[in-house]
């Protein structure tokens, strides 16, 4: 059965090239013809796998990139497809019909919900988690339990690199026998934060530093706490910081972007791949895809994001907050299944430091619009609000001369990228 999915994914792959349409459906086809076709795979021997709520597209890219410029071959789901008919059919374009899929290296990243049943058909040695934020509760529950759904599945031989700034990522460590390695920064300026309760046993957590949302320097009276950083990011100056002593420059400076970086070199460094080589990398790697994009609107420079949680959106708007000349502000917000169909995060946001701020106008666009303006109607009042379709919002965007910056949910990002073109 598994040839005969191998063959119909080609089949359907082959056909979506020719119709100039990108799908998972020739792996949804494939596993619904073998259930467990992932497991067919002939893949490179070393297989890493980078997962968490936020991060991930960057890390998995940063990885890469670093074996790319070692002189190894990597196979990569670079389209970002990471629920397991995205990975499914990812792979069915590299094999060969005897399922060989050549490469030296594998780096995948997956989607956290979806960690359990990709990981026991495709066995990873190494296993990078971001972070575990409050994100699209209607699929995964709370962070909490999210944790504990993974643990419940992950291979005992993978080894794990960790977020020792956030609480429900040490959970996660605390609950498998894996060998773990953690990741921290130390002494950043901290962006917009909240209380958390730990974890084990449900009282607030104590923190001696903030950083942002729910990650910093922690610890519980229960005895639960932030643990020994193998890897520590230093005198953080912008996207500059030290690891181990050495010197190391971000793609850019949101502390996000540290943090994505260290995970990356985290194990990179363990993997023992060269310093000077990783530096010179790191600084030129392009993520892009709403990642932080950076582009010209009214002749200005603003950027757009993908924002899928608060504590995303809460990270760009720590950043637009330093805007001292006169800007406005785009969010594009759908609900589906991608997304998330609960809104509720939407009461999350901080739009409220934005109130000290030059911002002349808010504008929104997409299926849950009525949701976010309700949101930032109570957050914002002073701050004109505007609904409407995407291209007219564009348009009005443009007749004010204004430097803007815009934001997207996974769904409208493809649809305002195309707007913006």
């Amino acid at each position: 059965m598994n040839s005969l999915a191998l063959f119909i994914g080609k089949c359907l792959a082959f056909l979506g090239k020719l119709l100039g349409r990108g799908s998972s459906l020739p792996g949804y086809a494939a596993r619904k013809i073998a259930p467990d076709f992932l497991s067919a795979f002939h893949l490179p021997p070393k297989i890493i796998m980078v997962t968490g709520t936020n991060g991930k597209t960057s890390v998995t890219k940063y990885i890469s990139e670093f074996y790319k410029d070692a002189g190894l071959s990597v196979v990569t789901n670079e389209d970002g497809a990471n629920i397991v008919q995205g990975i499914a059919t990812s792979l069915i374009k590299k094999a060969t019909m005897a399922f060989v899929v050549q490469g030296d290296v594998c780096v995948l990243e997956v989607d956290e919900g979806f960690l359990g049943t990709i990981s026991k058909e495709v066995v990873p040695q190494v296993l990078i988690l971001t972070n575990l934020f409050e994100d699209q509760l209607d699929r995964f529950g709370s962070a909490k339990q999210l944790a504990e759904k993974m643990a419940s599945s992950l291979p005992e031989n993978t080894v794990l690199y960790l977020n020792g700034n956030d609480p429900i990522s040490v959970y996660f460590g605390e609950l498998v026998p894996n060998k773990k390695v953690y990741y921290g920064l130390l002494d950043a300026e901290a962006g917009t934060y909240k209380s958390a309760n730990c974890p084990k046993c449900g009282e607030v957590l104590e923190y001696s530093g903030h950083l942002y949302d729910h990650l910093g320097t922690f610890h519980c009276a229960c005895g639960f706490k932030y643990p020994l950083l193998e890897y520590k990011a230093e005198e953080i100056q912008g996207a500059s910081f030290l690891l181990r002593q050495e010197a190391y420059e971000a793609p850019d400076s949101p502390l996000y972007m540290i943090y994505n970086s260290l995970a990356a070199l985290s194990y990179a460094l363990d993997a023992g791949l060269r310093p000077e080589r990783l530096k010179k990398v790191l600084r030129e790697v392009v993520v892009g895809k709403g990642r932080k994009e950076k582009m010209l609107f009214n002749g200005k420079e603003g950027f757009l994001n993908l924002v899928k949680n608060p504590a995303g959106a809460n990270l760009t708007l720590d950043l637009i907050q330093k805007e001292k000349e006169a800007y406005q502000l785009y969010f594009a917000v759908n609900n589906r299944y991608a997304d998330g169909l609960d809104t509720e995060w939407f009461k999350e946001i901080a739009f409220e430091i934005l109130e000290a701020t030059p911002i002349k106008g808010i504008y929104i666009c997409g299926e849950a619009a009525d949701a976010l303006a309700k949101v930032i109607k109570e957050k914002l009042p002073s701050v004109p609000l505007k609904k409407g379709e995407g291209e007219s919002v564009i348009l009005q965007m443009k007749e004010t001369g204004l430097k803007s910056y815009f934001l997207s949910n996974y769904t409208m990002l493809a649809k305002t990228k195309e707007l913006l073109k």
